[in-house]
């Protein structure tokens, strides 16, 4: 596994502002060489993260992401258990 690393962060809050500030780059550095940029997301506490710190990030602008929910369940999206009702 070249190349890759473990980073340990000391608060959730920094992981969050870190892994905000990382999706955003890479979406970033995708759309304006003319590629696509499309982002996964999951359940549990990553809702929360990211539903805090993306908004947060400065000139954010994901109308042009594809976002897809890996682990979502078959319920209407008002159901609690909606990963994508979570993230609406």
């Amino acid at each position: 596994m070249s190349g890759r690393r473990v980073v340990v962060f000391p608060s959730v809050a920094e992981l969050g502002s870190s892994l905000a500030q990382l999706v955003s780059s890479r979406a970033e550095k995708a759309l304006s060489t003319g590629g696509r940029f499309s982002l996964g997301l999951s359940g549990g506490s990553l809702v929360s993260i990211l539903g805090k710190e993306l908004p947060a990030v400065p000139s954010l602008d994901c109308s042009k992401w594809l976002i897809g929910f890996c682990d979502e369940r078959l319920v209407p999206f008002s159901d609690p258990e909606s990963t994508y009702g979570l993230y609406k």
